[in-house]
């Protein structure tokens, strides 16, 4: 018995470099975004990662995905507003 859908296209590794080019700009697109409130953020006294998220948090500012704001998120947001 021969498992998975034959119907399956198996070139995905062809339009993989044009999803991953389009989800980096969408994020940098959401950083440039972000970036008056993470300054802002800064300027309230937030310094750890932890407190960044927590200020976020608390103006009810979620990340691309609707999520709550966690270190490791203001960690990649803070990396992609230095580039």
């Amino acid at each position: 018995m021969k498992l998975g859908n034959p119907n399956l296209r198996h070139d995905g590794a062809k339009y993989a470099p044009i999803g991953g080019a389009a989800s980096a700009d969408l994020a940098r697109s959401r950083a440039n975004y972000m970036r008056p409130l993470y300054e802002s953020a800064k300027a309230s006294g937030a310094a750890t990662y932890q407190q960044l998220g927590n200020y976020l948090n608390k103006m009810r500012i979620t990340t691309l995905r609707g999520k709550q704001w966690c270190p490791a998120r203001v960690q990649r947001l803070e990396h992609l507003l230095e580039e």
